[in-house]
């Protein structure tokens, strides 16, 4: 890619390039942003200029098209928000929804506490996968429930902190999608011992259907945390 950007006056403009396409970034009017991959730098690199490079990169580049005057699908600041799971848990509660107990440590003797008297997952609390630069793929941690063997054995929780959570007995999971007012449930139905932990597990054994969302109370749509911002829309 190539980048060129200069500030005039009131706002950027210039080009940004790519093998395939050019495009002016005054004729932007949306940015779709789901999921995008990490920058890539040559091989030549060493690791600390690779983590510059990525820096200046991502607060360059990124930083441009996110001062433009543009609606975004969705909002990286909000979705960068959105993706802290404390603060889900905090923002379901506040809408009214039931949130399971939840320990969130480094402390290998409160995560047995916790389980003591309940059944206890752990889930991560952020990407699910992990890459392996010495195998060059990605491994992936699903949600899994703690046995009394895994309970006893919690070497390497000291090193970073742990999302353990009580088990619930579900009939199914949901998802929401949003698109400015208009909610789209959809029921998730698991078929597998497997998926009925962690529906990523086994796509296969899964069911599709539309449900109708809880009608919030009036009071609880005022308490709701993060209004969006008028540029970019519902987050």
């Amino acid at each position: 890619m190539k980048l060129d950007a200069k500030f005039i006056s009131d706002g950027w403009v210039g080009t940004l390039s790519t093998e395939e396409r050019s495009i002016e970034l005054a004729d932007i009017r949306s940015v779709w942003r789901r999921s995008p991959t990490t920058f890539r730098f040559p091989a030549g690199l060493t690791a600390p200029e690779r983590q510059h490079a990525h820096t200046e990169a991502k607060l360059g580049l990124g930083g441009i098209l996110m001062s433009l005057p543009v609606r975004w699908i969705n909002s990286p600041h909000h979705a960068a928000t959105a993706g802290y799971k404390p603060i889900q848990l905090s923002a379901a509660a506040t809408a009214g929804l039931a949130v399971p107990a939840t320990l969130i440590t480094n402390d290998a003797q409160a995560a047995r506490r916790f389980a003591w008297n309940r059944e206890v997952v752990t889930k991560m609390l952020g990407a699910p996968s992990i890459h392996e630069h010495e195998a060059g793929g990605r491994r992936v941690a699903y949600t899994e429930r703690l046995t009394t063997q895994l309970l006893a054995d919690l070497d390497g929780i000291e090193h970073t902190a742990n999302q353990f959570q009580q088990w619930v007995l579900k009939n199914y999971e949901a998802r929401v999608i949003v698109v400015g007012e208009r909610l789209f449930p959809v029921a998730i139905r698991a078929h597998s011992a497997a998926a009925k932990v962690d529906w990523r597990t086994d796509y296969a054994s899964l069911t599709y259907t539309g449900i109708e969302p809880p009608v919030l109370a009036p009071s609880m749509k005022r308490d709701l945390p993060c209004p969006a911002h008028p540029a970019t829309g519902p987050a």
